[in-house]
């Protein structure tokens, strides 16, 4: 390697052709947003490339599905590669599932500064900044004929830095016997470092979230690389809509008011740790005491939400109350369950139940012969033990705000 600093951007994932879901429903002042959020993220990226005046960017594949992406996302991802083509810079693309090589239409020329590699056979490229080599680049693009093992991938003894681009899973134990001093990863949605020491290997995620399980920060990573070929990664946060899951532990002795002041509290300190971006939150209450009922069953907690969104979701950077559950507690009073009464008969069957010592629940025996033989039928056959505990939670939970009146909306 040269004396200097080699510094590039790896991104993965764009997924230009999937709009955002999970929503119920979305109110009018976000839907502009919404549908522009994948293209707003992914022109943060090049962006980055550019401010950061980076040597090279690397793609590891799924920018998009050209079929259905259209013109649009055809026509941006020319547009992008272009900028990066008037500054000098050049982009190492390997194709996932969606992008292949052969899924470009032949039609549509990349520019020269794009390099799309075949999904036949490894091939190498050597980065050269001012004459002098600074990288050496290895990858195939994703090919559902071809399974690519790590050896394949294995460099040489000498001091150029070398980076693999690929897209799939990999095990990380595999990599890390190979001599890359980078394994550029694609085909997770969000950022994860397989391992960080001596080499790298990682996925930097989707520039933007696409539902409420992506939740957090999303965006592309800055990679700089000392004399040495030691590495430091740099997360740049690309997302203009960030979901976010926040849990509040409701107290037996907190009332409406107490929720309420904590609510806001939580709204003001979410909006602030975001900066520029939108936020979509689903609040998760776990809940105990007569405050609980009434988020449970009079309509509290839709109460709560439309305040929320009336004083956070329609500021320049809103934040956005997706959903508000309310959920059991982790634990109950031991001495509920001990009770002689027909509460602690409930609750010891519940948890009999819980611990898969009863009978199967059986729960399509409440059904018709035609319901049970279609989806209800289906979505009642609770075989995955965390969901059975899940359910029979939320059984206790009900049976307890029934049996001991707890539906209380008390200030």
């Amino acid at each position: 390697m040269s004396g200097e600093l080699t510094r590039f951007i790896h991104a993965s994932d764009f997924h230009l052709e999937q709009p955002l879901y999970g929503l119920a429903s979305i109110p009018e002042h976000l839907r502009d947003l919404a549908l522009d959020a994948p293209y707003l993220a992914a022109t943060r990226v090049f962006d980055s490339a550019i401010l950061e005046h980076v040597d090279f960017i690397v793609l590891s594949g799924d920018l998009l599905d050209p079929l259905h992406a259209g013109p649009r996302g055809l026509a941006f991802l020319l547009e992008q590669f272009q900028r990066l083509r008037e500054r000098g810079i050049q982009v190492f693309w390997a194709g996932g599932r969606l992008d292949s090589p052969e899924a470009w239409p032949a039609t549509v020329p990349l520019p020269p500064n794009v390099h799309l590699f075949g999904s036949g056979r490894l091939e190498d490229r050597i980065v050269e900044r001012d004459g002098e080599p600074c990288a050496a680049i290895v990858g195939i693009s994703w090919s559902d004929r071809l399974r690519v093992h790590p050896s394949e991938f294995r460099g040489d003894a000498s001091e150029r830095f070398k980076i693999a681009v690929v897209h799939g899973e990999f095990d990380a134990a595999a990599l890390v016997r190979q001599n890359i001093q980078y394994w550029a990863l694609g085909g997770e949605h969000q950022r994860r470092t397989l391992y960080s020491t001596p080499y790298a290997a990682h996925y930097p995620g989707s520039p933007q979230g696409r539902c409420g399980e992506e939740t957090g920060p999303h965006g592309c990573t800055l990679v700089s690389v000392d004399p040495d070929g030691k590495t430091r990664m740099q997360a740049l946060p690309t997302d203009v809509l960030r979901w976010h899951e926040e849990r509040i532990v409701v107290s037996e002795s907190m009332t409406k008011n107490d929720l309420e002041r904590v609510l806001r509290d939580r709204m003001q300190a979410l909006a602030a740790e975001v900066g520029d971006r939108a936020l979509l939150i689903r609040l998760r209450l776990e809940a105990s005491g007569r405050l609980a009922g009434g988020l449970r069953h009079s309509g509290l907690a839709d109460e709560f939400a439309a305040e929320l969104r009336t004083e956070y979701g329609h500021r320049r950077h809103p934040a956005w109350i997706v959903a508000i559950d309310v959920e059991p507690p982790s634990t109950l009073p031991v001495e509920w369950y001990e009770e002689d009464s027909i509460l602690g008969d409930f609750l010891r069957s519940v948890r009999s139940h819980e611990q898969g010592k009863a009978e199967p629940l059986r729960l399509s025996s409440y059904l018709s012969d035609e319901q049970a033989a279609g989806p209800f039928g289906r979505a009642l056959e609770i075989a995955d033990p965390a969901a059975r505990a899940r359910l029979m939670r939320h059984a206790a939970v009900l049976g307890i705000d029934m049996l001991r009146g707890e539906l209380a909306n008390e200030d």
